[in-house]
């Protein structure tokens, strides 16, 4: 190979790994930035204490975390009694027995169409009897009755009820439930929201005929 024809060759090998790099670089822009916009609630389960040999200051190790729902952080606080608590997590273990487990494909390459969740059939009657406990707790807490008798549920409340026990990101908070008030300070919300989560709970407690000492 010639001097001139040698010269362009490592040109655009330069030109190809500096590509290569952006690229790399973008990808891994982008996957940081999508971690950090999903940020959860987390608690400290196990720590370990430090003292400097030196200035005998003690410093808290932190050794493992573990994310948390909101319900969670109100019973750590003291907001909520073991017994709602223990109905919080009771309908959470319905919530995800009813999903039921993933079903896999028979082989590599074949696709179908995926139901919604409403249209599928159970996997096993483990799950139906979950399906079925689940609805009834949560129509103990959502459901309204009508004038005619039948019983709707408050759609809004569901979904912030269910947030509040299942969902661990920081975006559902006292005040982000409170807001479903009247109130528009952010202390005041806070208060409602809190006071929404509670009295869903005993409703429920009072469905899984679980008793408040």
């Amino acid at each position: 190979m010639t001097t001139p024809l040698k010269r362009q060759k490592e040109r655009e090998n330069k030109a190809m790994d500096a590509d290569i790099a952006r690229m790399r670089k973008g990808r891994e822009g982008n996957a940081l930035e999508k971690l950090a916009a999903h940020k959860r609630h987390m608690e400290t389960i196990l720590a370990a204490e430090h003292v400097d040999p030196d200035t005998g200051e003690v410093h808290t190790v932190e050794r493992a975390k573990r994310a948390v729902t909101l319900v969670d952080i109100m019973h750590r606080d003291g907001l909520l009694s073991m017994e709602l608590h223990r109905a919080a997590e009771k309908i959470r273990e319905l919530y995800f027995a009813a999903q039921g487990s993933s079903a896999g494909v028979s082989s590599y390459g074949e696709y179908s169409q995926a139901t919604e969740a409403s249209q599928r059939l159970p996997a096993s009657q483990r799950q139906l009897l979950a399906s079925r406990e689940y609805k009834l707790a949560l129509e103990a807490v959502v459901g309204v009755r009508r004038k005619d008798g039948r019983v709707t549920e408050d759609e809004q409340l569901r979904e912030l009820f269910i947030r509040a026990v299942i969902d661990d990101s920081k975006e559902v908070t006292q005040v982000a439930i409170g807001a479903r008030s009247s109130y528009k300070n952010r202390v005041q919300q806070s208060a409602a929201g809190g006071t929404i989560i509670q009295e869903c709970l005993q409703r429920l407690a009072l469905h899984f005929q679980y008793r408040e000492r």
